[in-house]
């Protein structure tokens, strides 16, 4: 879904997903699993929560199943080997991760795209002038703590130069990520 926001002062419009669902036997007892998990991202989803971050978590999801076989490695010589994922939750995750890098929305290693990045290239798909050199500015206002935009250590999460220490934990002033607390 397009949604609008403003970066650095500037408005952009990117494209991001709202909602996840899979097909799944809703009513069957070995398949709500499914469906509580698509809600659950749905819910980050739409209310502009990290997707990364969830999709991070289910694949760290382990079961007393065993290993599940899904996708495969390509090794440095061009060989193949298959993906092992500790539990069905996790290799959903896996796949969702895959699905969103395709259209661009994460990066290779499932990270989020920065929004700037996204505005830009939604912009230049459909032959609009872009703001890039608005974007690029480095931000000159401060967030809603007064800690001035754009001074910080660079967010793992978004890329933005925004985090600092706020209540004893690492938080990014610009996408709300939370690091290390203590």
């Amino acid at each position: 879904m397009r949604v609008q926001g403003v970066v650095d002062g500037h408005q952009v419009e990117i494209e991001r997903p709202i909602e996840f669902f899979i097909p799944a036997g809703q009513r069957d007892e070995g398949q709500q699993w499914i469906s509580s998990n698509m809600r659950l991202l749905s819910m980050v989803a739409r209310s502009g929560g990290s997707i990364s971050k969830a999709l991070a978590n289910m694949r760290e999801v382990v079961w007393d199943k065993g290993p599940v076989r899904y996708g495969v490695v390509v090794k440095q010589d061009g060989s193949e080997a298959p993906r092992f994922h500790d539990s069905e939750v996790a290799a959903i995750g896996y796949e969702l991760q895959q699905v969103l890098a395709k259209r661009g929305f994460l990066d290779s290693l499932g990270n989020q795209v920065p929004v700037a990045a996204l505005a830009r290239r939604l912009a230049q798909r459909e032959g609009r002038a872009t703001t890039e050199a608005a974007l690029r500015e480095a931000p000159t206002s401060s967030d809603q703590h007064g800690i001035p935009l754009g001074s910080g250590k660079k967010c793992p999460e978004c890329g933005a130069h925004a985090v600092h220490k706020r209540d004893g934990c690492q938080t990014c002033s610009s996408c709300g990520w939370i690091g290390a607390c203590g």
